[in-house]
């Protein structure tokens, strides 16, 4: 979980973060997709990109909170 200021920036192109996640999931493929996406920036408005400045992060542990629910639903899902 993290919690923290939130700032939204409006962008009339491609942000690289963006690209850079396409070409990574998407493989050779991205390239297309990716001027589809241009294509259509003009009539969406722009894409915005959303920044996170963290002021906190914690790890919410389930089994350590939770160590009788958890063996429960295992205990349930088990054949």
């Amino acid at each position: 979980m993290v919690r923290g200021s939130a700032a939204i920036e409006l962008m009339d192109r491609i942000p690289d973060e963006y690209a850079l996640m396409a070409r990574r999931t998407m493989g050779p493929g991205a390239d297309g997709w990716l001027q589809n996406v241009a294509g259509m920036l003009p009539a969406m408005g722009g894409m915005a990109r959303v920044a996170i400045t963290p002021e906190w992060v914690g790890i919410l542990d389930f089994e350590q909170r939770f160590p009788s629910e958890i063996e429960r639903a295992m205990a349930a899902a088990a054949p």
